[in-house]
């Protein structure tokens, strides 16, 4: 179960981190 959520985790930083790029890069 740990396991499970830090995939979540990772993905949901992942998607996160995705969105802000743009705002980054600008």
């Amino acid at each position: 179960m740990y396991l499970n959520f830090h995939c979540v985790y990772f993905v949901f930083t992942s998607c996160v981190l995705r969105i802000m790029e743009p705002i980054w890069t600008v």
